[in-house]
């Protein structure tokens, strides 16, 4: 099983979403994992950062939507990257408990084949 995609555009998601987790996990750990379900590929990133407040979830992935913390970015980086992940055919969600820190999970189609 593969992953068809454009290689630089996911490499663009996963950097988003990893940059994100090391600026935002100060002292703590970063998981990251990689598994098939059903005919998609899952990969989860999490981490025990501060975690994200309740009333920023529901627009997280939207544009220009900063946090409110003191190292939020353009508010471009999660927007661009749902944007790319639905391009290809996937979904990206967030899962997020304050003090806990964050799941973030990317789910792409698995195609047959090898991969290039």
């Amino acid at each position: 099983m593969a992953i068809a995609g454009d290689r630089l555009e996911l490499h663009r998601v996963f950097t988003n979403i990893l940059g994100n987790a090391v600026k935002f996990t100060e002292g703590g750990e970063i998981t990251v994992s990689l598994k098939a379900h059903e005919s998609r590929a899952v990969v989860a990133i999490v981490d025990t950062g501060p975690g994200i407040e309740p009333n920023d979830l529901p627009g997280l992935f939207e544009r220009f939507q900063q946090g409110k913390h003191k190292q939020a970015g353009s508010g471009l980086g999660l927007h661009l990257s749902r944007y790319i992940v639905e391009a290809h055919g996937g979904v990206i969600a967030v899962e997020s408990e304050l003090g806990q820190g964050s799941c973030f999970q990317v789910l792409l189609p698995l195609t047959s084949g090898c991969a290039s």
